[in-house]
């Protein structure tokens, strides 16, 4: 009966030891989250600041830890972008951009918010990234004229050959057998 008892014991400690390791495991993701929303507060406050350096600090641990939804990662890589740019990291607030854009392929700055020199830089970045209907326009308007130009010539090499009592036409259609 001791036997049972301590088995019964034994086994409830388990339990109760297994549930409390799937609990912790389970609140790791939820409380990356949360340090991340923490974080990104913070390095808006740190680049509100002029302390361009610990938030780009901030913003790159959020994106070690993982775990991001697309609007975290959306306001991440804006403030990288823009405390970049500030430090004169163009090539970094460039990657930026790009990292943002193909999460975001609407983004644009907020005129409310970024300062102009960005705006223009992020303008720019996104012209040089997104393709335009324009460019794609002039090249099948040059297939388009370069096809009706072929048909033109060959209208005027292939047209047929004239006799003297005009244009060589096509035979009639053939005549119906008799009924048998």
């Amino acid at each position: 009966m001791l036997h049972k008892v301590k088995f019964h014991l034994g086994y409830r400690l388990i339990i109760i030891w297994a549930s409390c390791v799937f609990a912790l495991l389970a609140a790791a993701p939820a409380h990356a989250q949360d340090k991340c929303k923490i974080d990104l507060l913070e390095a808006q406050k740190k680049y509100d600041e002029g302390q361009f350096d610990e938030a780009i600090a901030l913003l790159n641990g959020c994106l070690r830890r993982g775990n991001l939804t697309t609007v975290e990662s959306e306001k991440i890589y804006t403030l990288l972008a823009k405390a970049n740019y500030a430090k004169e990291l163009l090539d970094r607030a460039r990657q930026n951009l790009i990292q943002l854009l193909e999460l975001a392929p609407s983004w644009r700055p907020n005129p409310e918010v970024d300062p102009p020199a960005f705006q223009k830089f992020a303008e720019n970045v996104i012209k040089e990234v997104t393709p335009t209907k324009k460019s794609g326009g002039k090249k099948w308007l040059i297939i388009g004229g370069g096809a009706a130009a072929a048909g033109a010539l060959a209208f005027i090499v292939f047209k047929g050959e004239e006799t003297v009592t005009g244009p060589k036409l096509l035979p009639g259609p053939p005549n119906i057998p008799p009924r048998q």
